[in-house]
């Protein structure tokens, strides 16, 4: 930041003097800047409280040493100097952003084709193949045709509740409910009979902000879905989110075999590497706890503050 008001300085001085030479700008020593250390990491949500301390800041700099121009023709000249350096500066994060969201937007229709091809497809081509063990034995006259014809319907069944999980995704995440309304709405709509669910809160959900809120469930909707789909044997899921001043800390817990080998947890394993980037855009970090037996403890926390921020 520092380097950039001392800019702001020299491209100030030019426009006031051209012919100045390099000696007489100020040097980067004349710049304090406790007050806009705050701010640094904040440029995206406070912009213009920042403009307005660079400038609050430059501005007596600038007065002290060319006291013989008028001060309105000085506050004229930084302001355009703020305001161009802060312009381009706006511009490159958003482009940043930009691609940000066009790289989550390949990665989220990647990961659809993968549930399409593995799990849908699949689906439809076990259930293809019991309707067609029951025509060949109908044709042979060898047989039940009974035993297809139920494997058929079981699997085209499972496929039409994956689609049916398919569509709940796309959808818009919170569709006007709270944060753990969305996540026990969805739990309740595709945890089978076999695991008890819970999703708890404690603190103020009402004070995250609404981008926070969506991606956060997006992140615990798929960690729980990780485990409705490969935590064989678990009975119990917690999911648990906590809300206190400038963070939010979220954890999903379950009673399943665990991950038998640390090092999977650094690959894409049942979309781990998707929470780890929505939670990283986010500011905030993933820890993974697991053991052979023990289940897996995933637990996710958010710095409020940077995140309404991103």
């Amino acid at each position: 930041m520092k380097a950039q008001v001392w800019q702001i300085l020299e491209n100030t001085v030019r426009a006031l003097r051209p012919d100045i030479p390099e000696s007489a700008i100020p040097s980067d020593e004349a710049v304090s800047v406790s007050r806009l250390a705050t701010r640094e990491r904040a440029f995206l949500a406070e912009a213009s409280a920042v403009a307005g301390d660079v400038f609050d800041v430059a501005l007596p700099i600038l007065l002290d040493g060319y006291g013989d121009c008028r001060g309105a023709e000085v506050a004229s000249a930084l302001h355009r100097a703020v305001l161009g350096r802060f312009e381009n500066a706006s511009a490159a994060c958003l482009e940043a952003l930009l691609e940000k969201t066009e790289s989550m937007a390949v990665a989220s229709r990647r990961r659809l084709a993968h549930d399409l091809h593995d799990r849908i497809a699949h689906g439809i081509g076990v259930g293809i193949q019991g309707i067609e063990l029951a025509e060949l034995r109908l044709a042979r006259g060898t047989g039940s045709v009974t035993d297809g014809l139920a494997r058929a319907a079981t699997s085209l069944t499972e496929v039409l509740d994956m689609v049916r999980e398919l569509a709940s995704t796309l959808r818009e995440s919170l569709d006007g409910r709270s944060l753990v309304d969305a996540l026990d709405h969805y739990l309740s709509s595709v945890a089978p009979p076999g695991i008890r669910f819970r999703v708890v809160a404690h603190g103020d959900l009402a004070t995250v902000p609404r981008h926070v809120a969506e991606e956060v469930h997006l992140v615990l909707r798929e960690a729980a879905r990780n485990v409705l789909l490969h935590a064989e044997g678990a009975t119990s899921l917690l999911v648990t989110v906590t809300v206190t001043e400038g963070e939010l800390r979220a954890c999903v817990i379950d009673d399943g075999p665990g991950l038998p080998d640390a090092q999977t947890l650094g690959a894409d394993s049942g979309g781990l590497s998707s929470i780890r980037e929505r939670t990283r855009e986010l500011g905030g970090s993933v820890r993974v706890s697991t053991a052979p037996g023990q289940g897996v403890h995933l637990a996710v926390s958010v710095p409020l503050r940077m995140a309404a921020a991103s």
